[in-house]
């Protein structure tokens, strides 16, 4: 009884017939969708692609019908079965990377609005960058020691602003690891810090919803012209689609307690 409610009244508002419907599916649950970065972390690691940016893309009313494609013996397909089974039918495939490199190169999601020097007690000076989110407003920052060398790798960290963890010392492996982080860099001579607002989790602590930043974070670190980096974390976290943004995790290097 599902798609009869759900996609009546969507047909009949645009005035669509019947054969506007090239493909048939179930519908398990009515979704709308936010502005937002394409990397968005709750879509991608629930697989749940995002036909409505598709759809405008195409210049098409920008909605859809999302469904599970399942293989002959009941498990669900991967990339690879996927591929097989288009070629089968004749139908187009594409995947998260090919829409996010596709949107990187027609839009940008932060812009840098400032430069200025910063003298810190962690890792001394530092080349402070202020970028704003054009979907929200909301601000994030760069902490950047020395220059980023084309076709080498930098040390880089995206770090989600904890008041409990990193101002406040709330006990646990995350206690002022931002500090600490600087101190690496500072040791290590050059490297950029991301410090995004508002938000818990960061790509070296898995656990905590760390890829809810993804986006920002990725777009900000191709802004610097960053594309191989030494990921500065505890963890070696599995970023999705990091690939669509040109960068690439070519080493890790820990964080000391």
């Amino acid at each position: 009884a599902w798609p009869t409610p759900t996609l009546l009244p969507l047909a009949e508002r645009f005035h669509s017939a019947p054969a506007a419907c090239s493909r048939c599916a179930a519908v398990p649950l009515p979704s709308r969708a936010t502005r937002g970065p394409m990397a968005s972390p709750r879509l991608m690691l629930a697989r749940v692609p995002p036909d409505f940016k598709l759809s405008r893309l195409a210049g098409l009313n920008p909605s859809g019908v999302i469904c599970e494609i399942m293989n002959e013996d009941g498990t669900m397909a991967r990339l690879d079965d996927l591929i097989s089974f288009a070629r089968k039918h004749d139908m187009k495939i594409g995947t998260i990377r090919d829409l996010i490199e596709y949107r990187m190169r027609h839009d940008h999601l932060v812009e840098r609005i400032s430069e200025s020097q910063f003298q810190s007690d962690y890792g001394g000076d530092w080349k402070l960058m202020t970028y704003r989110n054009t979907i929200d407003g909301s601000e994030s920052y760069v902490l950047q020691k020395g220059q980023v060398v084309e076709g080498e790798p930098t040390l880089a960290r995206v770090h989600p602003i904890s008041i409990f963890d990193d101002l406040l010392g709330k006990p646990g492996p995350r206690k002022r690891t931002l500090q600490r982080a600087m101190q690496v860099v500072g040791d290590h001579g050059s490297g950029v810090i991301v410090l995004l607002t508002g938000r818990r989790a960061d790509w070296g602590d898995q656990g905590r919803d760390e890829q809810r930043n993804v986006g920002i974070g990725s777009q900000i670190l191709a802004d610097l012209g960053i594309e191989q980096m030494i990921l500065l974390s505890n963890s070696q976290p599995n970023v999705v689609a990091i690939e669509g943004y040109g960068l690439d995790i070519v080493d890790h290097m820990p964080i000391p307690e």
